[in-house]
């Protein structure tokens, strides 16, 4: 968050969003950015109304943890292409069979590593915004979030 000079007022910055693992109706899941340093993300499913909320736990991320976050994503991605050209089919989903091993070795680690804190990560309200046009070829987006912390 920053001051605006001219108003007095924090205004809430765009920060960019690196994966988006869980989609429904928006962003659910994946990794962003909050003030400037990768988290991963979950929204918090509210209950009572049944539905999802516009609230998300940030939990801080490594650059260790980020970097094997980043490589599994480019895995899906080399998957995504092969799918989307033909060359792959949803047996094989998330990643080609020559990529299996490294990603379910990273996958171990992640589901270690990926885990909201209740006592300890920040909870916020976020706002995304697809970014430019939507690739047809791929079928993705481009994202950023403006987080809002809830006290």
């Amino acid at each position: 968050m920053a001051l605006d000079a001219g108003s007095g007022m924090n205004v809430l910055e765009k920060e960019t969003v690196h994966t988006v693992n869980d989609y429904w109706d928006g962003p659910r899941v994946g990794v962003a950015d909050f003030q400037g340093q990768p988290h991963y993300f979950e929204c918090v499913f509210d209950e009572a109304l049944d539905e999802w909320s516009s609230s998300f736990w940030l939990h801080s991320l490594e650059p260790e943890t980020f970097n094997l976050v980043m490589e599994n994503w480019r895995l899906w991605e080399r998957w995504r292409d092969a799918f989307n050209e033909g060359r792959a089919d949803d047996d094989s989903h998330p990643c080609l069979p020559e990529d299996r091993a490294k990603y379910q070795v990273n996958s171990v680690v992640l589901k270690e590593r990926l885990r909201i804190d209740l006592a300890s990560d920040i909870r916020a309200k976020g706002q995304f915004e697809r970014v430019g046009p939507h690739d047809r070829s791929t079928n993705r987006w481009q994202w950023t979030v403006t987080w809002q912390v809830i006290p």
